[in-house]
């Protein structure tokens, strides 16, 4: 499981050959050292070919204006104080036309030609457990899409920082105990939302996958629609007001992290493992009809859930077809990314630059308030993966040998 989450995580383009490699292997052979040996050597060639590969094929990200850097975050005072009351009390606020800068749509309209183009050619989920629930998903976009860097790294981390309360000690982004004020990018993701193929994900908190900081870190996710969203359609997002459900929550909580008997955490499945917690939650929770550029911003801990789509007449429907042939659905697409402050420590399933138990350093998790650190930015322009082979490659093999003798 450790292995499947890595690879599927930082997007190797040769996991499932490994994974199906990885299968054969340990059904021919017993012995769990023969075994941890063969596949430290499989993965090891197959990174060799994707350091090749990946030195041939880097793109370079270009921000706005073709600059390699990008622009200070923009000054944010979007959110006013209501809504910041309600983030703190619920969990979570709706934030219409947040990418639809006053009126003027024209980066908004790049992201969404992107993100569609990004689904046409995003290969469906195989041989992992996260195709039932999404069947096109994938990571990292903000170092790989130009349109997403810029929102990354220049629109929405002062939103987030006005959310964490950073900024308003002093003017200069230290906090009260004079320790300066910064947030990282934690984890994005891309989800191609399906009718036919996917039942999205149950009610739950991001995990250790999803969420790869310390139990007691703060943050806050975006989660942006750039496909119409209809309550009567379903394909969207629903999420639990905190206020409601909060004599609950550790209950509920512990009903999808623990792991019992099964192979891994049910973070998916509370209606089947807490049939009560899912009622409670579904009670408790509000779904919205939204527009490409509408954004639902929610804390850390707020319990939130993907809506199963709703039959509806086909020449009625607001989604899109995928045209896929046998497989054409309709689907949604979504892009979420989730901030932390610069003080959170590394837990989970993170990359294997980032020291577990640490303050987050790396760039795989770059700094983008109040500015960029531009040696970070540097490692993303050169390429991410080429420059970490070494480290990922012999981090990947000690996992490989500890998870298969049951470490």
């Amino acid at each position: 499981n450790i292995f499947t989450a890595q690879f599927q995580i930082q997007r190797r383009v040769h996991s499932n050959r490994i994974l199906q490699t990885i299968k054969q292997t340990a059904n021919q052979s017993k012995n769990m050292w023969h075994n941890a040996i063969i596949l430290a050597a499989i993965v090891i060639s197959e990174l060799a070919l994707l350091q090749k590969s990946k030195a041939q094929s880097q793109a370079t990200i270009q921000f706005r204006g073709g600059a390699k850097h990008p622009k200070p975050p923009v000054p944010s005072s979007i959110i006013s104080q209501e809504e910041l009351e309600a983030y703190h009390r619920d969990g979570f606020i709706l934030k219409k036309g947040l990418l639809k800068n006053h009126g003027d749509t024209a980066a908004l309209d790049k992201l969404i030609e992107s993100a569609k183009e990004i689904y046409a050619t995003c290969n469906p989920q195989k041989d992992v457990n996260l195709p039932t629930y999404f069947k096109k998903l994938t990571f990292d976009l903000w170092r790989r899409q130009d349109e997403f860097a810029q929102l990354a790294f220049e629109d929405l981390p002062s939103v987030a920082a006005e959310l964490l309360g950073f900024g308003q000690s002093n003017k200069n982004n230290n906090n009260d105990n004079g320790e300066e004020e910064t947030i990282r990018i934690l984890r994005d993701g891309f989800f191609g939302f399906q009718q036919k193929n996917n039942s999205g994900c149950g009610f739950h908190v991001d995990d250790k996958a999803f969420w790869p900081a310390s139990y007691e870190t703060t943050g806050v996710n975006f989660w942006i629609a750039l496909s119409p969203m209809r309550i009567e359609e379903g394909g969207g997002i629903r999420v639990v007001n905190q206020s409601k459900v909060e004599p609950i929550f550790e209950e509920c909580r512990k009903a999808i992290t623990t792991v019992g008997d099964r192979a891994f955490a049910p973070t998916c499945e509370m209606e089947t493992v807490s049939p009560d917690c899912h009622e409670k939650m579904l009670a408790a929770s509000v779904v919205f009809d939204m527009e490409p550029g509408d954004a639902l911003i929610w804390d850390r801990w707020t319990f939130h859930r993907s809506e199963p789509f709703r039959p509806v007449p086909e020449e009625e429907g607001s989604g899109e077809q995928d045209g896929s042939g046998e497989d054409d659905d309709d689907y949604r697409l979504r892009y979420t990314i989730r901030y932390v402050p610069g003080t959170a420590k590394a837990w989970g399933y993170h990359h294997p630059s980032q020291v577990t138990g640490e303050t987050f350093d790396s760039p795989h998790y770059p700094q983008v308030w109040p500015s960029v650190v531009k040696s970070e930015i540097k490692s993303i322009q050169n390429g991410l993966e080429d420059s970490d082979l070494g480290p990922t490659t012999i981090d990947m093999s000690r996992r490989l040998s500890f998870t298969i003798m049951g470490h």
